[in-house]
């Protein structure tokens, strides 16, 4: 079977090599009109994709693929060995547990306040809701299978399939029609539909099926809040799902500063705000109230703003204009003029870096926990997670004691790094290789901490685009630019200054 998937692949690459080679030397009407019909079922070919992707992502999950890469879970495996980003990885897998589910419990129902003494009774009673259970099983099976066919012969986009798994994460459980069922009946629909139609078309029938089964906590499930990245002008957009006690709550926290003439030292007829600008205005007051004064100690990170700067940076301020955006521990570029409006200078904290590695000074504490100080010292220093290929800003981070505590490994800042939740867990603090996990350390040459990966092929750092706007590699880039040379070999007594 792999040797004849192999081949397969061979002559699909060396197809595809072909049909490229034809369209983009000289795109042309030439070269268009009589073959698209032929571009159509490609495009339809390249359709039925997705479903082998899902089809990949749920057999790495049965076959604990992640252990492969030194991963913890099936995710890292797709991640790691096809070079996709975490929400492809996680979207390929939703899929997945959409076309091939695992069997559900039986619900247990409602106990029987009298049970029959008669055996025969009991027996044939169990024998009947055997043969129930068993039907209900077959008919999922049967409703599933019908869900992969249709997808297949109508070659479904990935983009219908999508919609389709995300409005059926709306339903709630036990509903009539089940959700095998309308996976069916959506996956027949997404044919002959637009994809906005397909998605109007699956959200009346998930509203239907839900009246069946009424589910007072759904909104409380379906809670979310998306934090996307920049965009070209330094904004960000937010997407949130709110259960109505939150939706009520942000409502009156929300009006009473939203107001024409609040916030702004205008009358209110001289105030142009939009009352969508005016709620932005009086949720980044909001905010700033709350950060103002609290600043929590909790292993999980702090709720505050740290602006990863070198004193180069500082010195080149006005040749680097007004314009320049300065990376933060939140993964959010600043101005200088949106760092002074953050209005917090008497909480704010410096923190000097080592001019060759970048690294943070000593910061020394011989408690468990990481100090708020050395928090502090780490994102300014590193910005990101510190495993190759993470752009986790470090606010997402834990922090890491690269000898571990159990083992001696003092809480000093020579031996933290910051680590993002999913990096943390697949580090091998017990450095054997098992399970292909590598670990991190501090690179003697460099000064640097990076990852030795299991198989002992040397230390491996993080160069990311988002870890090359740190202070720390900024540092180090302006040290070679000067000096010509690498950093000097030896760091022994770099991390001995008293705290």
């Amino acid at each position: 079977m792999q040797s004849s998937i192999a081949g397969q692949v061979e002559a699909i690459g060396a197809a595809m090599s072909d049909i490229v080679d034809a369209f983009t030397s000289a795109p042309s009407s030439e070269v268009l009109i009589p073959n698209i019909a032929a571009l159509i079922s490609l495009e339809k070919i390249f359709n039925t994709k997705i479903l082998l992707d899902a089809a990949v992502a749920r057999a790495a999950e049965l076959a604990n693929a992640g252990v492969l890469v030194g991963g913890g879970s099936h995710i890292d495996f797709l991640i790691r060995t096809f070079g996709l980003s975490r929400a492809e990885a996680f979207r390929r897998a939703e899929l997945a547990r959409e076309l091939y589910p695992d069997p559900q419990p039986e619900d247990p129902g409602t106990p029987e306040t009298e049970v029959p003494d008669d055996r025969e009774e009991r027996e044939a009673r169990e024998k009947e809701e055997k043969e129930a259970r068993e039907a209900r099983e077959r008919e999922a099976e049967e409703k599933r299978r019908q869900a992969l066919k249709n997808s297949r012969e109508n070659a479904l986009s990935a983009e219908k399939l999508a919609i389709i798994n995300r409005e059926l994460s709306n339903l709630n459980r036990g509903t009539t029609p089940t959700r095998q069922e309308l996976l069916a009946a959506a996956t027949a629909e997404a044919a002959d539909r637009s994809a906005e139609d397909l998605r109007r078309w699956v959200r009346t029938a998930v509203t239907k099926a839900n009246k069946t089964t009424p589910d007072p906590f759904a909104a409380m499930r379906k809670r979310f809040l998306h934090i996307a990245g920049q965009d070209s002008d330094g904004g960000v957009r937010l997407t949130a799902y709110l259960p109505a006690d939150a939706a009520a709550m942000l409502h009156a926290a929300l009006a009473p500063l939203a107001k024409r003439g609040d916030l702004v030292d205008v009358l209110p007829d001289e105030d142009t705000r939009t009352m969508g600008q005016r709620r932005v205005d009086a949720l980044s007051h909001i905010l700033g109230l709350s950060n103002s004064g609290l600043l929590s100690r909790g292993r999980h990170g702090i709720g505050s703003i740290v602006v990863s700067m070198s004193v180069d940076d500082v010195t080149d301020l006005e040749p680097n204009g007004a314009g320049h955006r300065y990376p933060t521990n939140t993964g959010v570029r600043l101005t200088p003029f949106e760092i002074l409006n953050l209005g917090a200078a008497k909480y704010d904290f410096g923190a000097v870096l080592d001019s060759h590695s970048g690294r943070p000074l000593h910061l020394g504490r011989t408690r468990r926990s990481a100090s708020l100080e050395q928090r502090i010292a780490l994102q300014a220093a590193e910005l990101v997670c510190t495993h190759p290929g993470c752009s986790q800003p470090m606010i997402n981070c834990e922090v890491h004691h690269l000898i571990p505590w159990s083992h001696g490994g003092r809480t000093d800042i020579g031996n933290l790094a910051g680590m993002c939740f999913g990096d943390h867990k697949n580090n091998d603090d017990s450095r054997t290789g098992r399970n292909n996990k590598g670990y991190m350390d501090t690179d003697p040459g460099t000064g640097r901490v990076g990852h030795y990966p299991a198989d002992g092929s040397g230390v491996v750092f993080n160069e990311t685009a988002a870890q090359s706007e740190s202070g720390g590699a900024r540092a180090r880039t302006r040290a070679r630019e000067r000096s010509g040379t690498e950093p000097p070999q030896d760091y022994g007594g770099l991390f001995d200054v008293p705290a």
